[in-house]
């Protein structure tokens, strides 16, 4: 009976089982419907795409409006395809019912499509020196706190420098194709078309940077453009399920150059040889020396490190950016926010920044679309009140004064050590009791724009964006007496302090602009006209305007001969009536030598362009109301001459250039660019002598010429399916001199300005080592007060005395050679890149009590131990031991050092986790890396960084090491 039963149950089970198998597969299976675009705007649909599912070999193809509908299981992956489209790959999750894909064009470099100026064109449409930034590669993992330090090392002929790591202030400088003018040579910066800051934006946003580098290209931009132009568009949604995005890291900075002094005993033998040499009693006795070389009383002989109490050697860095984007064919967003805080190397020194932006696009109709774009960021900055003598108090406080008093029984009072009578001089004091200084920088921004698809060739547009920036500044302190720990007597004291001050200024944007965009047959034809009326007000009594209109052609004659011509014309309030309005135009030139017969079926030269242009750019960065004079309120006096005929300054640029592209899809790439910018009605204020009695307004008083070269080398080579590099190469060379200056040479300092030298060369006596015995006795023109051992000056005009006459140009500040290496091998997952940057022929100085002993108040390095000169060594090279100035105080190049430098910019080891195990888990992707910024510099220049160069006060620039991911969800 029970075999019976067992007979009866065993197919009832398996037939219950099926049942069950096939319920849950029903139940897991499900009609996937939805539609595929492309990822212009608007999207449009794109129909005979091949929808496929490998594990069930299941496939349909989307119909004329890109719609599609298959059966697949939940886990199933399914991938798009379509030709002249790259492949997309996803997973059905959820049991999902629909689904939109956006898929990206696969192009060949050639056809590439870059932002040129109010319009995008293809690269090999292109006759002007454009060149675009691989974002990826400039970002990607790299920490840079400020998205300026992203072009370092990667564009020819664009510098960019850093004067100082301190947080919240280490943006860095962009100057491309040498010092354009006088007054400000930075670029202009825009951001999806409004002029910004670039460390206002977020540099996980970015979609792409371009960098307009001849007169052609940056034309169009007329008065804003003669310092060139870079040009930055952020991400925007995509068609497609919304998908969110992590990226952070975290690390710890450390200054790439410190002072290293001398311990107590060391300072106190050297202090009392200076004395001897002044004829002076000793100020430390023996006595003083030992107990302090024992050790046994701090308190009363102690050895203080400075820059240890100071400096925190390892301050914490941290990013962190999230993202999200997605939308259909109505509508699409991009939200992304940031937070990044930097830990300063002194106590109570930060900074905090945050970024919010929401990009959104809305298709109001098949050839309509509305953006709305919103930004806010936020910069707190917070510093010590007293910061500015922090990092001198390194130079000048001696070892032999004490940091900080231990605490007396009974006593609720806190001494602090001091030197130099009542002067409140250290640092820990500053830090600890001298209160907080904090800024608040925040910009508020919104940006709408329309676009108008008049039939198939015509674009027109409208924008109106606006930007508040409003400024906050507190400083608070708390009282605090400072008492003499061993009489209680007391010394100085703060009282309590809180202010504060506000500054908003509110610019705005209005534009019009038409594009159209036509091939017929050969002939290839792209215009833009348009206006704009960009207004500026710092105060309800300043206020700046300027109207623009503005025009470009660019035609293309059987994809091989190009020809692009530019006009803009602006007027501003800067100038008076007669002065107000310049025109800026351009043209150029170009030959797709590849196109030809003789070289169209190549397989060495694959792509081959020459290149020239000439045009005209201006700069109106000047002051409001400079043509007018001004009057003393208080009585009624001229203060400020006017000028009434000051105008438009202008560069002329003439530009020729060859790419040159060697084997599939361009392999190699040079590129060869020559170049002479001719700045005339150069913009300055000139010297004024004491006798007028009054100010004067800037003037066109110069010209000045800059000229080079610049080279490039690209390589990209795929060894294996598992291995890969890339190799990329660039040097610039740039001349500058000063044509003219009227009422020339303008001295500042240790800067000259000067017909027929580069601009603010250095100035001063020029020197010939040290002074050794017997030569003042012999007739050696000396200043006051100079001994054997000193530096010796150079009379040059032989007159028997040292005065201003003998001084001259002793040096550059600006460099001749800019150039860079990028190397970067992927092998599997794994990943590893390197990026050197350099700068040669300028110099720097080393001056005061960063160069030598005692000046000032300062104190000795270790390598001015046994390298100053006295009479038995009189080769040194440190002058001799002293507490006067013997000649210091003067402008001179015996401290001028060679200041180029190779700096090892980034070394990133990175690896991508494999994707396939991620989606398991709902992860797209996933990369984890390491990197070190700026860990090595080679230079001749040992007590300064030679990138921010500086002096005592200067907060060294940082080298980064941190550890982060990239997660994509």
């Amino acid at each position: 009976m029970k075999c019976k039963l067992k007979r009866l149950l065993k197919p009832a089970v398996l037939f219950l089982l099926l049942g069950f198998g096939l319920m849950a597969s029903a139940q897991n299976q499900t009609t996937l419907r939805g539609y595929v675009y492309d990822k212009g705007e608007p999207p449009m649909s794109i129909p005979g795409v091949t929808v496929h599912i490998p594990a069930t070999n299941t496939g349909a193809v989307t119909n004329f409006q890109g719609y599609f509908e298959i059966r697949a299981n939940e886990g199933d992956s399914i991938q798009f395809s379509f030709v002249g489209y790259k492949t997309f790959k996803t997973k059905v999750k959820n049991l999902m019912k629909s689904m939109t894909v956006s898929l990206e064009e696969d192009v060949e470099k050639l056809e590439e499509v870059i932002v040129v100026g109010e319009t995008t064109m293809q690269k090999q449409h292109v006759a002007a020196t454009v060149e675009r930034v691989d974002v990826v590669e400039a970002l990607q993992g790299k920490p840079v706190t400020n998205l300026s330090q992203s072009l370092q090392g990667g564009v020819t002929g664009v510098r960019i420098s850093q004067s100082s790591g301190k947080p919240g202030s280490d943006q860095a400088s962009i100057n491309i194709r040498g010092v354009t003018t006088l007054d400000n040579s930075g670029a202009l910066i825009l951001v999806d078309g409004i002029e910004m800051s670039m460390d206002d934006i977020n540099p996980d946003i970015v979609e792409s940077m371009t960098v307009l580098k001849d007169a052609a290209a940056a034309a169009i931009y007329g008065s804003r453009a003669g310092k060139g132009v870079v040009l930055i568009e952020t991400k925007r949604g995509v068609p497609g399920e919304m998908r969110a995005s992590y990226s952070g890291y975290v690390g710890i900075q450390t200054p790439t150059r410190l002072p290293k002094f001398v311990d107590a005993v060391t300072y106190m033998n050297m202090y009392n040889e200076a004395e001897i040499n002044d004829g002076s009693s000793p100020s430390f006795s023996q006595y003083d020396i030992d107990n302090t070389a024992s050790g046994l009383y701090p308190v009363s002989y102690p050895d203080t490190d400075w820059v240890g109490e100071v400096v925190d050697k390892s301050s914490i860095v941290t990013n962190h950016s999230f993202s999200a984007s997605g939308g259909n064919s109505l509508a699409r967003i991009n939200l992304s926010g940031r937070y990044l805080f930097q830990d300063g190397m002194i106590d109570y020194v930060k900074a905090r920044k945050f970024n919010f932006r929401a990009n959104s696009t809305v298709t109001m109709a098949k050839n309509l679309l509305f953006y709305i774009d919103a930004s806010f960021s936020r910069d707190l900055n917070e510093q010590p009140s007293n910061y500015d003598p922090i990092l001198r108090s390194m130079y000048e406080n001696p070892p032999t004064m004490i940091d900080k008093f231990p605490m007396k029984p009974g006593v609720d009072k806190q001494f602090y050590g001091k030197y130099s009578g009542d002067l409140m001089n250290n640092p820990l004091l500053y830090t600890e009791q001298g209160g907080s200084t904090k800024r608040f920088s925040d910009r508020s921004l919104m940006n709408f724009r329309i676009k108008y698809n008049l039939g198939e060739n015509w674009r027109l547009s409208a924008s109106y964006n606006f930007v508040l920036d409003s400024k906050h500044k507190q400083v608070s302190r708390k009282p605090f007496a400072l008492y003499n720990y061993w009489t209680d007597e007391l010394i100085k004291e703060w009282d309590y302090k809180f202010s504060g001050d506000t500054e908003k200024i509110f610019s705005s944007e209005t534009k019009l602009k038409a594009n159209f965009n036509k091939d017929f047959g050969q002939h290839k034809l792209n215009a833009v006209v348009g206006t704009s009326l960009r207004n500026k007000s710092p105060d309800e009594f300043n206020k700046h305007e300027m109207l623009s209109f503005y025009g470009k052609i660019s035609y293309s004659l059987k994809n091989k001969y190009l020809f692009e011509a530019t006009t803009r014309y602006d007027g501003s309030s800067k100038f008076d009536e007669k002065e107000k309005w310049g025109v800026f135009p351009s043209f150029a030139l170009g030959w797709n030598v590849h196109k030809e017969n003789f070289l169209e079926n190549s397989n060495l030269i694959t792509y081959l362009k020459l290149r020239g242009s000439w045009g005209q750019l201006g700069n109106n960065n000047v002051g409001l109301y400079n043509f007018q004079s001004t009057i003393d309120p208080k009585n009624g006096t001229e203060k400020v001459i006017g000028n009434r005929n000051l105008k438009w300054e202008t560069v002329t640029m003439t530009n020729l250039g060859v790419d040159l592209g060697l084997f599939h899809n361009q392999a190699v790439e040079l590129n060869f660019e020559v170049y002479r910018k001719v700045t005339t009605d150069m913009i300055l204020k000139p010297p004024i002598s004491q006798i007028v009695g009054v100010g004067a307004a800037k003037g066109n008083l110069g010209e000045m010429v800059n000229e080079g070269f610049e080279v490039s080398l690209n390589i990209q080579k795929k060894l294996s399916d598992k291995l890969k590099f890339s190799f990329g190469t660039g040097l610039a060379f740039n001349r500058n001199k000063i044509e003219k200056l009227e009422g020339g040479p303008y001295i500042s300092g240790w800067g000259i300005k000067e017909e027929g030298y580069s601009v603010n060369d250095y100035y001063g006596y020029k020197t010939d080592g040290l002074i050794q015995i017997g030569e003042i006795e012999n007739g050696l023109p000396i200043f006051a007060g100079q001994e054997a051992g000193d530096i010796k000056f150079l009379d040059l005009n032989r007159d028997g005395v040292l005065t201003e006459k003998d001084m001259t140009h002793i040096g550059r500040s600006n460099a001749k050679f800019d150039a860079f290496t990028n190397l970067k091998i992927k092998y599997k997952s794994f990943d590893i890149s390197a990026q050197l940057t350099g700068t040669f022929g300028l110099d720097g100085r080393a001056t005061g009590r960063v160069a030598y002993p005692f000046y000032n108040g300062g104190k000795p390095q270790e390598h001015h131990v046994g390298s100053y000169w006295t009479p038995e060594n009189p080769n040194a090279y440190y002058p001799r031991l002293s507490l006067k100035a013997s000649g210091l105080e003067q402008q001179h190049d015996y401290f001028l050092r060679d200041a180029s430098y190779i700096r090892l910019r980034n070394v990133q080891v990175g690896y991508t986790l494999n994707r396939n195990t991620l989606q398991k888990i709902g992860i797209r992707g996933l990369r984890l890396y390491v990197n070190a910024r700026n860990p090595h510099v080679w230079t001749k220049m040992k007590t300064l960084d030679p990138e921010s160069r500086g002096n005592d006060e200067t907060y060294p620039i940082m080298a980064t090491y941190t550890m982060g991911m990239k997660l994509n969800f």
